[in-house]
């Protein structure tokens, strides 16, 4: 089996540490870990999906992108 869990509320910089127990059938528990993990600030964001709408002059970004800690240019410009 493979197993996975989405942390949504670690931070860039901290250490996190998980334990997974799984139950038996027939109730037996057992615990495997504990694992660590540490997230780090990304170094690079690439920005990817922008839709241009020629009739109305802009484009569209259909997610809106949150980097902590980090300095994001955004530029937009129109082509033919």
């Amino acid at each position: 089996f493979a197993y996975s869990y989405d942390d949504l509320d670690v931070q860039p910089g901290q250490t996190w540490w998980y334990w997974l127990e799984d139950v038996s059938l027939g109730g037996a528990t057992t615990l495997h870990g504990p694992v660590s993990a540490t997230v780090s600030t990304p170094a690079a964001v690439t920005l990817s999906g922008v839709q241009a709408n020629p009739a109305a002059g802009t484009a569209a970004l259909p997610w809106l992108l949150v980097v902590a800690g980090a300095g994001v240019a955004l530029a937009l410009g129109r082509r033919r």
